[in-house]
């Protein structure tokens, strides 16, 4: 079960790429200003909804993939390695949100 917790945002501020839920952070809607201060690239996910991308307060929405859940543990995780390692191999930002939640969609429509 997430938990929504409060954040102290300076400790983020030597990331290149910060990733969150929406349903992590308490008051995250609030804190997105001063959050878009700190890291380079901001990836907030809302679940079955997408995620949105933050650059320099710049917002942009990428849906979600439709997929059957069954099991969603450990799909942030997943989202977040395959965003990074595309993003890495190509440095295209639309890529990789398309193979992060390709690779997370996957991922949750498994059973184990």
């Amino acid at each position: 079960q997430v938990v929504p917790k409060n954040m102290s945002w300076n400790k983020l501020k030597y990331a290149d790429v910060i990733f969150l839920s929406y349903e992590d952070i308490d008051g995250l809607d609030d804190a997105l200003e001063e959050l878009c201060l700190l890291g380079n690239i901001i990836v907030v996910t809302d679940g079955d909804k997408g995620a949105d991308v933050f650059i320099n307060g710049n917002k942009q929405h990428f849906p979600a993939v439709p997929s059957k859940l069954v099991d969603p543990t450990g799909a942030g995780d997943i989202f977040a390695t395959a965003f990074i390692i595309r993003y890495l191999q190509h440095n295209d930002l639309s890529d990789a949100m398309i193979h992060a939640h390709l690779a997370a969609s996957e991922h949750i429509a498994k059973t184990r």
